[in-house]
């Protein structure tokens, strides 16, 4: 065979070869194509508990023979920010310019941490007590911060409450994630109940016996919390005649405190003699 036609046959070969590549190249390649194999679906990734990042990490599918461009955002394996962030890359397939963009989502799921304080506190003459927010912690920590301010399942007590009152405590980060703690809240009654007196008179019986009770001593005492009243001396007798006698009433209240006064009681003998004439 003639050696210049067995040349040209050979360059047209190899001409068909790379027309048929490249028509293959522009047919598998189209825009539209690249744009799907470039870019990946939205990446979401969860913050460490100590931190308000991460390093993501994501797989962009380059077209053989492109060029691959960052247009916005952060690179694979780059630290990204607590919210959503907008990455896009832009390919060239040889003149032919496609892009895409995708969403780094971080997520912080941690919810802030604190520690409760246990305080106790005392009721005022009201037998009421208010709790501040101050009273039962200090301050929440979080990586990404905390809202000011924080919310007590109960914030007011009364005598019915005086002993140990769990309230809980809750607060939130910036990012809406809700922690809590307990505290333990010792409320205390330490004001003495006020004991009113007033004098009585008790007479005797024909057996020369007379009683009183507290209830007879007093005299409007009080405590916001309530009381019981007692009496140190209720019996009286014949030698108790012509000689006032001082009793002291006490008032006590549920936490044990006292209040006290003195009352004047006046004994008399009211019976006539009984005389035996017999014999």
């Amino acid at each position: 065979m003639n050696k210049h036609l067995l040349t040209r046959m050979q360059l047209s070969s190899s001409l068909r070869f790379i027309f048929g590549f490249f028509l293959w190249i522009g047919i598998a390649f189209t825009p539209t194509t690249a744009t799907a194999q470039l870019c990946p679906a939205s990446v979401t990734e969860i913050a460490p508990a100590d931190a308000c990042e991460s390093v993501v990490n994501f797989t962009v599918v380059q077209v053989p023979l492109s060029t691959l461009t960052l247009t916005e955002g952060f690179p694979s394996g780059s630290v990204f920010p607590i919210g959503t962030t907008e990455v896009c890359f832009e390919q060239n397939f040889f003149g032919i310019v496609t892009g895409c963009c995708f969403n780094v989502n971080v997520l912080d799921e941690t919810p802030p941490e604190s520690v409760c304080l246990n305080p106790t506190l005392t009721l005022n003459a009201s037998g009421q007590v208010a709790v501040m927010t101050t009273d039962v912690f200090d301050v929440a920590t979080d990586a990404c911060g905390v809202q000011p301010g924080a919310t007590l399942s109960n914030s007011a007590f009364f005598c019915d409450d005086i002993g140990d009152n769990d309230v809980t405590v809750q607060f939130v980060d910036v990012n809406g994630n809700g922690g809590s703690c307990i505290s333990t809240i010792t409320v205390e009654d330490d004001i003495d109940p006020i004991a009113l007196c007033q004098p009585i008179t008790v007479v005797l019986d024909a057996a020369g016996m007379g009683s009183t009770t507290a209830a007879a001593v007093d005299n409007g005492s009080s405590d916001v919390c309530g009381f019981t009243l007692s009496l140190d001396i209720m019996d009286f007798t014949c030698a108790d005649v012509g000689t006032p006698v001082t009793v002291t009433l006490t008032a006590t209240d549920p936490s044990l405190n006292t209040g006290t006064c003195p009352a004047v009681v006046t004994v008399e003998d009211n019976q006539a003699p009984v005389l035996d004439c017999a014999g």
